[in-house]
C-alpha cells in the first residue's frame, strides 16, 4: 500500500493531468458533492469528501468505503493477487458520455447515485475490479510485485508431486517439462510429444495447426497475466489445481488455445513464412481482366516492388509515376514497396488479396505479405511509419542554390508552379 504522506503528493502531480478538458476527464476535482454520501453509510468516514474526485488508488486508502471490507492488507489482502489488485489501481468519477464510464453502488442509498460512475483506464489503469482476468490484470501500479510471470520451477524443476503417479511419469523428460522457456512440446519425452507434436510422424512446426509445438512456454504463478490452465496432470492427485503455462512471458504467442491469434502460425525458427511460387500458377489468371498483361506469370513470385513494374495489374490504374503517382506520398508510397505470395497457413503476416478475383480457379486463400520482404504493409494501413522509403530516395539532398535553380529549370517549372519535382 502506498503511504499516505506520498499518496498525496502523487494526487498533486496526478491533478493536472485529470483535467483534459473531455468526456472522460476526472469530474470533481473540487470535492465529491456531500449530496452522494452525506446521511449514508460511509458519511463518517475520514477520506470521504475527496473519494474519486482525481486520479489515484482510492480504495488502498485507509479512511475510504472499500478499504477495511476488501483491500485492508493488514487483514491478509495482497495487491499482487488477481483478486486483489484493484485495490491500489487508479481511478476517478467520469462523466457518464465518458467510453469507460462503468456505474457504480457505492453510494446507493444517497442522492442522485444513478449518475455516479469511475474510469480505470482513464487514469491509465486496466479495470482489474469489473473483470479479474481482462489484459493486463492483476496490474502491478507500484511495481512492488516483482515478475508476476516468472517460470516457477526453474530451479529445481518440475516437483514430483506433479507428476508422480500420473500416466506421464517415465517420460524422460517429465522432471523438466515446462520448468523454464522452452519449445517443450517438440521435445522427445514430453507429454504432447507422442501423440501431437512428432515430427518423424508427419507434424509440422511451421503449420497453423502444428506451430504451437515449437513455440516456448514454462509454467507461471496464477498471477500473471498471462496464466492460463492446464489439463495436463490432471490425472495426478498431488498435481496444484491452478497449475498453469505462459507463451507470452517467453516471448511467443499462444497458438495452441487459438491458432488465428496475433502472431500465429508462430514462425519458431524464422523460415516459416517464404515466398510461395517460384511462377504464378495460370489458374490465377488465364481469362481474368490482367491475363494479357507482359509480367502476369511473374507477379508476385519474389521479393520485389511489383506494382512500380510495367505490365502489372495495380500499375496502369494505381502507380503509374507519368500519370502522376508520387511514391514519396502516404498515398502511393506502397506502390515500390517489396512483397511476395506467401502461404496463409505457415506465415503469419499474409493478408488477403483480391486482385484475381474475376477467376474461377484463383485459390480464396491467395494472400501476400509485406512483412517478408522487409516492407511495411502501407497498402493496407498507412502506419505510423508509412509512407515507407526503401529506396532512400525521398530523404531532401542538400544542394547549393545554384543547383535548385538548375533543377527548377530542368523541371519546367517556369510559368508552371503546381509542376512537381524531386530534389
Amino acid at each position: 500500500m502506498l503511504r499516505t504522506g506520498l499518496f498525496l503528493a502523487a494526487l498533486a502531480q496526478a491533478f493536472a493531468a485529470s483535467q483534459a478538458a473531455d468526456a472522460c476527464a476526472c469530474k470533481y476535482s473540487s470535492g465529491l458533492p456531500e449530496k452522494f454520501w452525506k446521511g449514508g453509510q460511509y458519511e463518517n468516514l475520514a477520506m470521504i469528501s475527496q473519494y474519486g474526485t482525481i486520479c489515484g488508488p482510492w480504495d488502498s486508502l485507509a479512511g475510504t468505503p472499500w478499504f477495511a471490507g476488501y483491500c485492508n492488507t493488514s487483514a491478509g489482502k495482497d495487491y499482487c493477487t488477481s483478486d486483489d489488485s484493484w485495490c491500489d489501481d487508479s481511478w476517478c468519477y467520469v462523466d457518464k458520455a465518458c467510453p469507460t464510464f462503468i456505474g457504480t453502488s457505492v453510494f446507493a442509498d444517497g442522492e442522485g447515485a444513478e449518475e455516479l460512475g469511475y474510469s480505470y483506464q482513464r487514469c491509465g489503469s486496466p479495470d482489474c475490479y469489473s473483470n479479474t482476468t481482462a489484459v493486463g490484470c492483476p496490474y502491478d501500479a507500484t511495481g512492488a510485485c516483482g515478475d508476476p510471470c516468472e517460470c516457477l520451477y526453474a530451479e529445481h524443476g518440475l516437483p514430483e508431486e506433479v507428476w508422480k503417479g500420473g500416466q506421464y511419469e517415465d517420460l524422460t523428460m517429465i522432471s523438466q517439462y515446462g520448468a523454464t522457456c522452452a519449445g517443450w512440446d517438440s521435445v522427445p519425452g514430453t507429454p504432447w510429444y507422442s501423440d501431437y507434436c512428432n515430427a518423424s510422424a508427419g507434424k509440422n512446426y511451421c503449420h497453423k495447426s502444428d506451430s504451437w509445438c515449437a513455440a516456448a512456454w514454462c509454467y507461471v504463478a496464477k498471477s500473471c497475466p498471462t496464466w492460463t490452465a492446464t489439463s495436463v496432470f490432471a490425472d495426478v492427485e498431488g498435481a496444484p489445481p491452478d497449475l498453469g503455462y505462459s507463451y507470452q512471458k517467453c516471448g511467443a504467442p499462444d497458438c495452441y488455445t487459438d491458432s488465428s491469434a496475433t502472431g500465429c502460425p508462430y514462425d519458431w525458427d524464422g523460415t516459416c513464412c517464404q515466398c510461395k511460387y517460384k511462377e504464378l500458377p495460370e489458374a490465377f489468371w488465364k481469362g481474368g481482366q490482367y491475363e494479357d498483361l507482359p509480367m502476369i506469370s511473374s507477379y508476385g513470385t519474389a521479393c520485389l516492388g511489383w506494382d512500380s513494374v510495367p505490365g502489372t495489374p495495380w500499375f496502369a490504374d494505381y502507380c503509374n509515376t507519368s500519370a502522376g503517382k508520387d511514391y514519396c506520398s502516404s498515398a502511393d508510397s506502397w506502390c515500390n514497396d517489396p512483397w511476395c505470395y506467401v502461404d496463409k497457413d505457415t506465415c503469419n503476416s499474409w493478408v488477403s488479396t483480391s486482385v484475381f478475383a474475376d477467376v474461377p480457379g484463383a485459390p480464396k486463400d491467395l494472400g501476400y505479405s509485406y512483412k517478408l520482404c522487409g516492407s511495411l504493409d502501407c497498402y493496407s494501413s498507412f502506419g505510423e511509419d508509412c509512407p515507407y522509403d526503401p529506396d532512400g530516395v525521398c530523404q531532401g539532398t542538400e544542394m547549393t542554390c545554384g543547383d535548385v535553380k538548375t533543377k527548377y529549370k530542368d523541371g519546367q517549372c517556369c510559368g508552371n508552379p503546381s509542376q512537381k519535382i524531386r530534389i
